[in-house]
């Protein structure tokens, strides 16, 4: 036994023990021979005895390896072959077929049927191991291929999946885009991130900032625009409708969202106030009723009653995504009489 140790290769078979062997024959002496040189290798073994016994039993254990006799009764070897490759889940089992003579047509038959190998009787046990052992090795090599093939599949798949899902939001986002502008007549603007940087870039430049941290910054932030308001001499009302639209803007961002700032500027004739922030941002889906519906929140985002700013502002700029919401508020100077420069100074 110490002999064969050391000559033979185990294989693992799926279930993490020694590689199972289906052996059919149908003279008895040959079966026990087989299974005992094979059990003696460290394999498992399930005999039959007939070829519609083999094959019962291929479909019930799943060998990793067959061994079948040619001629057997009824159902030859061949057969019990052609059945087991015609299969999809025994297709790519290895079959040896066992023959007592290894003539031409034997051959040529047993490759017409699928089968991957034909050894002649009588069998040499180190001739028969070898084989075993080489084709357990192609047999791991293509069920590993397989599985490279099927993951490989997989990602492809997620990948495609991933795209087409990117496809859809950018489609669905500039649906909504088209669809917001046109009903609120230009009033509330959907950016993206790209377009929201370049119109900061050319039209923003802060010149104050207030962190929104908590309840109390709320009061700093319409203080804030309250006195940017009087330096730009903006009227009453309308410094009314700024302070009202800031402390929503203030509010919705410190309940909804962390990090967030508020930040005042100008641009020739326009009042300029951002807020942004690091929260969760609008769910596309929720867009058109988080803009359009009054006093509609999300919850998870900032929340704003986007009617009321629309309503009391000339422009609303919005860009949102996953990690952060940016808000440009835009009023109109047309009725204020001053100096930007100066105004600039003095903030």
């Amino acid at each position: 036994m110490s002999m064969l140790r050391s000559e033979e290769l185990m294989f693992e078979s799926r279930d993490g023990g020694s590689a199972l062997v289906l052996v059919a024959d149908d003279e008895p002496y040959n079966l026990d021979l087989l299974d005992r040189i094979l059990k003696r290798a460290g394999y498992r073994v399930v005999t039959a005895a007939t070829g519609a016994e083999a094959l019962e039993k291929a479909h019930q254990t799943h060998p990793d390896i067959v061994l079948l006799d040619i001629m057997m009764p009824r159902m030859t070897g061949y057969d019990v072959c052609k059945e087991i490759k015609a299969d999809p889940a025994t297709i790519f089992t290895p079959v040896v077929l066992l023959t007592a003579v290894a003539d031409t047509e034997d051959k040529i038959k047993s490759l017409d049927v699928g089968a991957d190998d034909l050894l002649s009787k009588p069998i040499s046990r180190v001739e028969l191991l070898a084989r075993v052992r080489s084709l357990l090795r192609m047999k791991e090599l293509i069920e590993e291929k397989r599985r490279e093939d099927l993951e490989r599949a997989r990602l492809e798949n997620e990948l495609e999946m991933e795209r087409f899902r990117r496809e859809e939001e950018v489609n669905r986002r500039a649906f909504y885009k088209e669809v917001i502008f046109a009903v609120t007549n230009g009033r509330l603007l959907l950016t993206e991130k790209d377009e929201m940087d370049q119109i900061l870039e050319q039209r923003f430049q802060p010149a104050q900032t207030v962190e929104l941290l908590n309840a109390r910054s709320v009061s700093t932030a319409r203080k804030v625009a309250e006195q940017a308001g009087q330096v730009f001499g903006l009227s009453e009302d309308t410094l009314h409708d700024v302070v009202l639209c800031v402390s929503e803007a203030a509010t919705n961002t410190i309940k909804h969202a962390s990090n967030g700032i508020m930040q005042v500027g100008t641009e020739k004739d326009r009042l300029l106030i951002l807020f942004q922030d690091e929260g969760p941002g609008i769910d596309a889906s929720t867009l058109p009723r988080a803009t359009l519906m009054k006093g509609y929140s999300t919850k998870v985002s900032m929340g704003f009653g986007f009617t009321i700013l629309m309503e009391l502002l000339d422009r609303v700029t919005l860009q949102t995504c996953p990690g952060g919401t940016r808000l440009l508020l835009e009023k109109s100077l047309v009725d204020s009489d001053v100096d930007m420069e100066d105004v600039l100074q003095r903030l």
